[in-house]
């Protein structure tokens, strides 16, 4: 019994001391960590950024230039008509289209934006004259294929229409990505032969973008 005892104690004292060896090592290699941190120093970096939102509407051909001309005889009124990057064409008068292409509008901002224009005249407040014999309209289209209607667009395109004096949304979604951010807006005048408004005329297109949703 003597000896069955001392190898039970034998055993327990084995254990006990690997334990308190395993304690040991485990605190041993915490403050070993502890030592190291202080010594080296230790902590954590961080960088961060905000990207702003960013619309940005450019005109980069912002001038439609029919310089001087009449109305030839015995016509009741002339037809100006721009064609995007093309020179514009005048029928039954004698002005140039030389300097009369269409506007180009590019989307330089950082997301998709809408757009919206409006001018200051109407073709009454443009020419005076004869109603029946007069037109003052824009037509919207892509400059760059896809820029506006890649996302189901319903909004007016490619269709003449009468200047509108208040915003009129001509894209939902005016995309951002170069080679992919342009539109032209063409111009068509019928000058009247009666026209009342003479001398050098002009109107003021405004063209705004907000974040589209």
């Amino acid at each position: 019994m003597a000896k069955s005892f001392n190898n039970q104690a034998n055993k327990n004292l084995t254990i006990f001391v690997f334990v308190f060896f395993a304690i040991s090592l485990i605190l041993f290699a915490y403050t070993l960590y502890n030592l190291t941190v202080k010594l080296t120093g230790y902590d954590v970096g961080y960088v961060n950024l905000t990207i702003s939102t960013l619309v940005d509407i450019n005109v980069t051909t912002n001038t439609v230039n029919w310089g001087p001309g009449v109305v030839t005889d015995p016509n009741l009124n002339a037809s100006l008509v721009t064609a995007g990057s093309a020179a514009g064409t005048a029928t039954r008068g004698n002005w140039s289209g030389t300097n009369a292409k269409a506007l180009v509008v590019e989307n330089t901002g950082n997301v998709n934006c809408s757009l919206a224009i409006s001018g200051v005249k109407n073709a009454a407040t443009f020419f005076g004259g004869n109603a029946s014999h007069q037109l003052y309209q824009w037509n919207v289209s892509n400059k760059e294929t896809g820029a506006c209607g890649a996302w189901g667009e319903t909004s007016m395109q490619n269709t003449w229409a009468n200047v509108n004096t208040s915003a009129a949304t001509v894209c939902n979604k005016l995309d951002y990505h170069p080679g992919n951010d342009e539109m032209y807006i063409d111009f068509k005048l019928v000058v009247p032969a009666d026209a009342t408004l003479l001398g050098a005329l002009s109107d003021t297109i405004t063209i705004s973008g907000n974040t589209a949703v």
